[in-house]
C-alpha cells in the first residue's frame, strides 16, 4: 500500500513536471554544471552553485523522511476500510503540507540558481537545457515575422486605396470634362 502512495504520488510529480509552466525560467543545476565550460561560470559562481545545492539537499534529506513518515500514516489508516473520511483527510493535508514545503525549497534553490547567472549566461543555458532550442528567441523571431506581414498588410491596403483614390479621380475627371457635342 505505501508503495503504491509512492507511486502515485511519483506520478503526479512527473506528469506535472513533463508539462511545467515554470520550465522556462529555471535552469536545473544539473543542466548548469553539465555545461558550465560552455556558459562560462566562473570559480565564485561554480561555489556559490554548490552552496545553494548542499543546501537545498539538507532540507530535501529532511522533508524526505517527513513525507515517508505521513504517507506511512496516512497508509496505517486507509488499512482500515472503514476508517473516516475527516482523519484521512487531515492526514492527506499533512502529506501535501510537507509536498508542499518540497516545492518551496526547490523553488526557492533555482530562484537562487537564477541570481548567480547573468542574463546571458541564463539565456544560454535555457538553449542548452532545451536541446538547441531557445523558446524565447523562436518566439521573438515569430513576433518579427508577424509584424513585417502586418506592416506589408498595411502597405498592400494603403497602395489599394491610393489605387482607388486615383480611379476616383479619374472618373470625376471624365465626368466632368465637356464631353463632344454629336
Amino acid at each position: 500500500m505505501k508503495r503504491l502512495l509512492l507511486v502515485l504520488f511519483s506520478a503526479s510529480f512527473i506528469a506535472y513536471a513533463q508539462d511545467d509552466p515554470l520550465q522556462d525560467h529555471f535552469i536545473s543545476p544539473e543542466v548548469i554544471m553539465k555545461h558550465q565550460a560552455e556558459l562560462g561560470i566562473t570559480a565564485a559562481q561554480r561555489e556559490q552553485i554548490k552552496q545553494q545545492v548542499r543546501s537545498a539537499q539538507v532540507k530535501f534529506t529532511e522533508l524526505q523522511w517527513d513525507i515517508q513518515a505521513e504517507i506511512e500514516n496516512l497508509s496505517k489508516l486507509l488499512e482500515d476500510r472503514a476508517a473516516a473520511e475527516a482523519p484521512v483527510m487531515a492526514q492527506l493535508n499533512r502529506v501535501l503540507a510537507v509536498e508542499a514545503d518540497i516545492k518551496r525549497t526547490q523553488v526557492s534553490m533555482l530562484m537562487a540558481l537564477r541570481k548567480v547567472l547573468s542574463d546571458e549566461q541564463l539565456d544560454q543555458a535555457r538553449g542548452v537545457a532545451y536541446g538547441g532550442f531557445d523558446k524565447r528567441a523562436f518566439a521573438a523571431e515569430v513576433k518579427r515575422k508577424v509584424q513585417k506581414q502586418i506592416r506589408e498588410a498595411q502597405l498592400k491596403v494603403v497602395r489599394a486605396q491610393r489605387e482607388q483614390a486615383i480611379q476616383q479621380l479619374k472618373a470625376r475627371k471624365e465626368l466632368a470634362a465637356p464631353r463632344p457635342e454629336k
